[in-house]
């Protein structure tokens, strides 16, 4: 007599490992200094100050002051003074100018959500003025910086 093979049981989802996620991982927020890169960002060592607060399958979400770059990142592990993150998207952003800026030795910019608009010197990226909530505002700062000179 044949053998019918034996039927596969159903799998199921069991409760327990179903949760809402806002219990079981954290979004963060972050702005990087002016000229980190994200080679920086991804190293162990660079969130040794913050690895404490940190669990796997947390996300971060990454911009820089200057507006460069937006990232998401996982964690994957953390420990005390370190934390291992995978990097999910990463996107170039551009910042158009708003205002014409002048020719001269000193320039304005975005610098990101803290710093705001900046006035800086050219010649070696110097910030002379910063927390210009418009373009324009920071070019009539930058004038009166010149006019002073």
């Amino acid at each position: 007599m044949e053998q019918k093979p034996a039927e596969k049981r159903a799998v199921s989802l069991m409760p327990e490992r179903f949760k809402l996620a806002a219990h079981e991982r954290n979004v963060w927020a972050m702005t990087a200094e002016h000229g980190t890169t994200v080679d920086d960002i991804m190293k162990p060592e660079y969130w040794m100050h913050l690895a404490p607060q940190l669990r796997p399958y947390d996300r971060i979400e990454v911009r820089i002051d200057d507006g460069v770059f937006f990232l998401e990142l996982l964690v994957i592990q953390s420990g005390q003074n370190w934390a291992k993150v995978f990097k999910l998207n990463e996107h170039q952003l551009v910042k158009a100018s708003l205002a014409p800026v002048p020719d001269g030795q000193y320039g304005t910019k975005w610098n990101g959500p803290h710093n705001k608009f900046v006035v800086f010197r050219k010649s070696d990226n110097e910030i002379i003025s910063k927390y210009h909530q418009t373009e324009p505002d920071a070019i009539a700062a930058m004038r009166e910086y010149e006019a002073k000179l």
